[in-house]
């Protein structure tokens, strides 16, 4: 991966660049980008919203993606379950779980969102 990158239409001439650089560059990021596109396709901005806002419950490090923001926003896409009484209380209430749970030993080190519900349940 380290050897000289030898681009195959001038056989014969050294580029300057190692393998490991093109294929990181020119194939992997390629490639990432494509997939990156058709996840665009296939998911409209609400449902990339929703995904973003339920991705700051992970417990991943100490629930560091932790988002209030977020989780007030969760709230008001879901009105139907939260009055606004809930709604407006449940900043307030944000706080001190976050406060609590980051301080709880049951807590330390669990990954993903699936663990947390397991724990709660």
């Amino acid at each position: 991966m380290d050897d000289q990158y030898v681009d195959p239409k001038y056989r014969r001439k050294k580029t300057g660049i190692i393998n490991h650089h093109c294929y990181e560059f020119e194939n992997f990021n390629t490639v990432l980008d494509m997939q990156i596109q058709e996840l665009g396709n296939r998911f409209n901005e609400v449902t990339t919203e929703l995904l973003m806002c339920k991705g700051s419950l992970s417990p991943d490090r100490n629930f560091s993606a932790f988002n209030e923001d977020k989780m007030l926003r969760l709230a008001e896409m879901y009105s139907n379950d939260f009055s606004n009484e809930q709604r407006e209380s449940l900043n307030n209430e944000l706080r001190i779980y976050i406060d609590n749970i980051r301080e709880d030993k049951r807590f330390c080190n669990m990954n993903g969102i699936s663990n947390l519900a397991k724990k709660n349940g």
